[in-house]
């Protein structure tokens, strides 16, 4: 399966016409999600502004998937030069970080939804 998820989405970013050089895969074992990361010279265009384009680029390739699938689509996040993995790490880091405040201080604290974008 996931060989055949890798083959769909480098014949789908192949169509764009954007320049790609390597899909690589991952499983995670936790979720049981795939993590296809893509190195591009073209990323600024398959990001977009705050990641739109990407998240576009993943919801057609969940389409794809479910149309293949039917009831057993696989989770898979399309990361583009390791965009959606900064990101994520950058939340885990905050919440880390205010978890020890809130012990330390021994209180509720709060977060703006903006300090995660």
């Amino acid at each position: 399966m996931e060989t055949e998820i890798k083959n769909i989405i480098q014949e789908f970013l192949g169509k764009t016409g954007f320049d790609f050089s390597e899909v690589s895969s991952e499983l995670d074992m936790d979720s049981g999600s795939f993590w296809f990361s893509v190195q591009s010279k073209d990323s600024n265009f398959l990001i977009g502004k705050d990641g739109e384009t990407i998240h576009s680029l993943n919801y057609l390739i969940k389409r794809f998937l479910d149309k293949k699938y039917k009831d057993k689509t696989p989770h898979v996040t399309l990361d583009i030069n390791n965009y959606q993995k900064a990101k994520v790490d950058k939340i885990k880091t905050i919440a880390h970080m205010m978890s020890e405040r809130a012990r330390f201080f021994k209180s509720k604290i709060e977060l703006e939804t903006d300090e995660f974008i």
